[in-house]
């Protein structure tokens, strides 16, 4: 089946009693064709952590101990400062070892390019990923990118989220979304909730929060954080992860931060 390309389903597609391996795009996260939504604590390092498998889906490093073939990939960011996005995709290149030559055909990183569009943003998104044709695509953040006025308003949300949808099909692909969202903390205990709109749940394919771990800060100015998982479908991460970094040395002046994940049962 070329799942992504198909809107009519076949009785054979859908009566399979062997069906083929599911596509992953970021294993245990994200399918072809999926729009995750990761909601994050704010300086919870979400963005780092997008990054990283951004670059990693370019190189066709492994993520999850699992590699894929090297893809085309698009990153949107609409919320870090020029400085910082510049010093988070370096951190990112030498912790993975990023191939150069395949970061430069396949990653693309657009700056503020929503906000600054001369036209509609969800026309500009469309014209960029009908360009760059990704495989995968990442909105950092939400709120920004969509220029949502009030992120409370589940009406505003559901239409920004079709936009999203139409671009993810405009790259022809088979385009899985991982947008990226802030959280809050519900009442007085760890429950996590999306901040704002309860669309971005209802309309999502799997919500995961990211959040650090309790306990002292470490000495080195790192922290470990938990992916938890909230909604997922058939497809989608089912266990809470551990996600660990640490700097490592590439060279003269060229640190980076490499991330490990390990199942952390609760």
């Amino acid at each position: 089946m070329e799942g992504a390309a198909l809107s009519r389903l076949t009785f054979e597609d859908l009566w399979v009693d062997d069906p083929p391996a599911p596509p992953w795009l970021i294993p245990k996260i994200m399918l072809e064709t999926q729009m995750v939504v990761m909601a994050g604590d704010a300086g919870v390092g979400k963005s780092f952590l997008a990054i990283t498998w951004a670059q990693a889906l370019a190189c066709g490093l492994p993520i999850f101990g699992v590699a894929s073939k090297p893809m085309r990939v698009l990153y949107i960011n609409e919320e870090n400062s020029w400085y910082d996005i510049r010093e988070y995709m370096r951190w990112a290149r030498y912790g993975l070892n990023a191939d150069e030559k395949l970061l430069g055909e396949n990653l693309r990183v657009e700056q503020m390019s929503l906000t600054l569009a001369s036209i509609k943003w969800y026309d500009e998104l469309r014209l960029i990923s009908e360009d760059h044709k990704p495989r995968a695509s990442f909105i950092d953040t939400a709120t920004p990118a969509c220029q949502i006025q009030d992120e409370d308003k589940n009406g505003e949300a559901n239409v920004a989220i079709g936009h999203l949808r139409r671009a993810m099909r405009g790259s022809g692909e088979g385009n899985g979304m991982l947008v990226l969202k802030h959280a809050k903390v519900v009442a007085k205990g760890d429950d996590r909730a999306i901040r704002g709109a309860k669309a971005w749940k209802g309309a999502s394919d799997g919500l995961i929060f990211h959040t650090r771990t309790a306990g002292r800060p470490r000495g080195d100015d790192l922290h470990c954080t938990y992916l938890w998982p909230d909604k997922a479908r058939a497809f989608g991460l089912k266990e809470r992860v551990k996600v660990t970094p640490q700097w490592v040395n590439r060279g003269v002046k060229k640190a980076g931060i490499l991330l490990s994940y390990s199942a952390d049962p609760e």
